[in-house]
């Protein structure tokens, strides 16, 4: 066999689509870890066995009416934008863009090997794979707290049905003899995740009506918050018995009535309509796949090349190779103890948190005002260089892991020294306390309460300017017993109003940048 008669065999198209795919792999590694790490959590923990599903689902697809395999231009145009969504990733420090970016290439080595008609067969694949791509930390902290909320209030609701007197304040189930406080754990998102993965592989199998498969796949989401609320009032029908209760056995429990009634869902359809289950989708999808195999060809060698481009300039990280100097700014160090009336006893965080947070300077201290209630608490976190791994971190995705419960999240917008604030106000609670905590983003001189726009400006600002300096400015205050939210808010405002001189100074606004 001479070279130039292997090189146009389908054997050789093989290897060289296992070089792309390396290659690409190795230049997204770090997006792939962070998959993995985000895929051990309980959420997202059954993703290992997704990739492998829409595998499967793609080969039966390609079985079933095999095509002929016609490599697609296309294929290049997605893998530029796979890298470009990496580069975005990496200089807005956004490690969802670079999850994206990775599932993009691997449509695009579809595209460019077996071309666009076989790629649109095994589009149900497609699908199922975005459910391995976890959701964005801060949009899934607002989901749980929504969720959290719907489920405590079902629960109760469930718990009045059985006479049993109840009342509720909020995520907290006051039960007289005894109170339950509804956590992030208890959210329903553990149940919601997995089930809407398993809901479209069953709406998938069911060979009916497009409608009937569609209300399968929805149906996960109202049976989720169903049986998860359910799962809140026999929690407190036993607490109130003194029973022990054993979460992680509920959970397997729960999550097994929930799969139990989608599939008396599937089975009614079945029943009354002359649809079918493709039971034939769990045999080995035994070849041949298409009618005229894959061969290497200039888009072939096209999507190689950019691979190994990509790879080049991701290994050497060029696209933050033009980051200049961050500007002069005074020492957070200096920051002043004493503002206005205000005055303030200098904190430290923990080393292990500093070095987990990676950050450059820091500002942590409680300030203390006459005729005021409680203290305020001020953190300034600054970063000289955002990257990935060592980037601000909005408060609402830290604090539930200090036991804290968001009960209350919501942008606003406060007058300080006669100009308007925008900011994020939460509302946390740990047992009987309740804090008020309000933050903000710096980016270059420009305040942000919304995280994504931040990381709009990062992205700008490293391409552009080739800086990414910024920081977070969060303040908390303790709500003394019987104090109202309202009051609470005030004093926030006096401090950050007696602050906001300071906060300029050492922060300063983005005329005063280079």
């Amino acid at each position: 066999m001479n070279a130039r008669f292997f090189i146009g065999t389908p054997l050789f198209a093989g290897l060289v689509f296992l070089l792309s795919l390396s290659v690409l792999a190795a230049s997204f590694h770090w997006a792939i870890k962070d998959l993995m790490h985000a895929w051990d959590s309980k959420e997202y923990g059954h993703s290992y066995i997704l990739p492998l599903l829409a595998l499967w689902m793609a080969l039966h697809r390609m079985r079933q009416k095999p095509l002929s395999a016609q490599p697609s231009k296309s294929g290049l145009l997605c893998v530029f934008g796979a890298f470009g969504l990496l580069m975005m990733g990496e200089l807005a420090a956004f490690r969802q863009l670079a999850h994206y970016g990775f599932y993009l290439g691997l449509l695009g080595l579809c595209l460019a090997f077996l071309g666009r008609k076989i790629t649109k067969q095994v589009a149900p694949a497609w699908i199922l794979l975005l459910f391995a791509i976890p959701f964005p930390l801060q949009l899934s902290n607002v989901m749980a707290v929504e969720l959290k909320l719907l489920s405590s209030s079902l629960g109760a609701f469930f718990l009045e049905l059985l006479n049993i007197p109840v009342f509720q304040d909020g995520n907290v189930i006051d039960l007289g003899t005894v109170k339950l406080q509804v956590v992030d754990a208890c959210s329903g998102l553990r149940y919601l995740f997995p089930l809407m993965s398993f809901g479209f592989l069953v709406a998938y199998l069911i060979k009916d009506r497009f409608y009937k498969r569609a209300i399968v796949f929805l149906s996960t989401i109202p049976i989720a918050i169903f049986l998860n609320a359910l799962r809140i009032a026999v929690i407190g029908i036993t607490a109130q018995w003194g029973a022990e209760t054993y979460h992680d056995l509920e959970g397997w429990i729960v999550f097994s009535l929930c799969l139990a009634v989608l599939w008396g869902i599937v089975l009614i359809f079945l029943k009354t309509g002359k649809g079918r289950f493709d039971w034939d989708f769990f045999a080995l999808p035994a070849p041949p796949y298409w009618t005229k195999a894959p061969k290497s060809g200039e888009v072939t060698w096209g999507v190689l090349g950019l691979c190994l481009l990509g790879a080049a300039l991701a290994h050497g990280n060029l696209w933050q190779t033009h980051q200049k100097e961050p500007a002069q700014h005074q020492e957070l160090v200096l920051f002043p103890l004493e503002l206005g009336p205000w005055q303030g006893r200098q904190l430290a965080l923990e080393d292990k948190v500093r070095k987990q947070l990676d950050l450059t300077e820091y500002w942590l201290a409680d300030y203390m005002a006459p005729m005021q209630k409680e203290l305020v608490n001020l953190y300034i976190a600054y970063y000289a260089r955002q990257k990935v791994g060592a980037t601000i971190h909005a408060p609402s995705t830290c604090i539930p892991a200090g036991g804290w419960e968001i009960i209350l999240l919501e942008e606003d917008e406060i007058i300080l020294a006669d100009r308007p604030k925008r900011l994020v106000r939460m509302m946390i609670q740990k047992g009987a306390e309740r804090q008020l905590v309000y933050y903000w983003f710096y980016q270059r001189g420009r305040s942000i309460p919304d995280r994504l726009t931040a990381k709009a400006y990062l992205f700008w600002d490293a391409l552009v300017h080739g800086q990414t300096q910024g920081a977070l400015i969060r303040v908390i205050t303790p709500l003394a017993q019987d104090e109202t939210p309202k009051a609470a808010q005030e004093r926030l405002k006096d401090f950050l109003a007696q602050s906001l001189p300071s906060l300029d100074s050492f922060l300063p606004p983005l005329e005063r940048l280079p």
